[in-house]
């Protein structure tokens, strides 16, 4: 290996153990807010390190002198395994996002709107939900989001068609996981920009939400959703248990939002 070789390898090497290192410095941070990603970033950190054993090694072996196939072929099999790893965390991360859920607006009942609510956020008491759900579902687009599994609310709500998001940290189809607040958010715009039509959303398991990720961060989360629920007419709907959230907390949120109560008929 020539001098301007062993500069470019060493400088290769460098890049790549940089890589690393600071893959290996954000790995925490971002298994809090994509914990389900762990295995594709994983997959991409042993890739980073093979790659580098192998490059190492391969200037190692040629600055010092030393002959030999077995230092060669070790040195291959290193880079080998790297360029695996990172396939196997590149198609990871496609299988992952070929199961992201596209959420269809749907209106499963039929008929004219019989209530004169304005778009944006609302919130209700737990025990009222199944009464106002079924009055705002009339001539809606409607998407239920909640902690309850797909088939529990479906029986609950009387509802085949609508698509129904599941929060868990459990992987399938259709689930949510709460720490990806981000994906949830987007997931909600999107819904509501789809077309013109009017659109409901049910937003269960704001206090699972809370648990999870703390007031402020899940209070920012609903802020942003109510400006966007205003402008592309859709009514979000939020059950909630007063006696989850201290007064403190109930009072941020009355300055903010309506208490939706069970006259939604005109």
């Amino acid at each position: 290996m020539t001098a301007p070789d062993a500069g470019l390898g060493a400088l290769m090497l460098g890049i790549t153990l940089a890589v690393f290192v600071l893959s290996l410095r954000y790995r925490k941070e971002f298994m809090i807010h994509h914990p389900e990603r762990r295995r594709t970033y994983d997959s991409v950190l042993l890739a980073f390190l093979l790659v580098a054993s192998g490059i190492g090694l391969t200037v190692a072996r040629e600055l010092s002198g030393t002959e030999g196939e077995n230092w060669r072929t070790l040195s291959f099999l290193l880079s080998l395994g790297g360029v695996s790893a990172f396939l196997a965390g590149w198609l990871d991360l496609l299988k992952d996002l070929a199961g992201i859920p596209r959420v269809e607006p749907l209106v499963e009942f039929d008929g004219t709107t019989v209530n004169d609510l304005s778009p944006g956020l609302y919130f209700c008491l737990s025990r009222n939900l199944p009464e106002i759900v079924r009055n705002l579902m009339v001539g809606r687009a409607a998407l239920i989001v909640s902690r309850e599994p797909i088939d529990s609310i479906r029986e609950r709500f009387q509802a085949q068609q609508t698509p129904v998001l599941w929060l868990t940290k459990v992987n399938g189809k259709n689930t949510v996981h709460p720490h990806r607040l981000e994906f949830l958010t987007q997931t909600l715009v999107d819904f509501m920009r789809r077309d013109e039509r009017d659109k409901l959303i049910i937003l269960e398991g704001i206090e699972y939400l809370i648990l999870e990720l703390g007031f402020q961060k899940v209070f920012k989360f609903m802020t942003t959703i109510k400006d966007y629920a205003v402008v592309n007419n859709t009514i979000v709907v939020v059950p909630l248990d007063e006696r989850t959230l201290d007064k403190k907390e109930l009072t941020i949120l009355g300055r903010e939002f309506q208490m939706l109560g069970l006259k939604t008929k005109t």
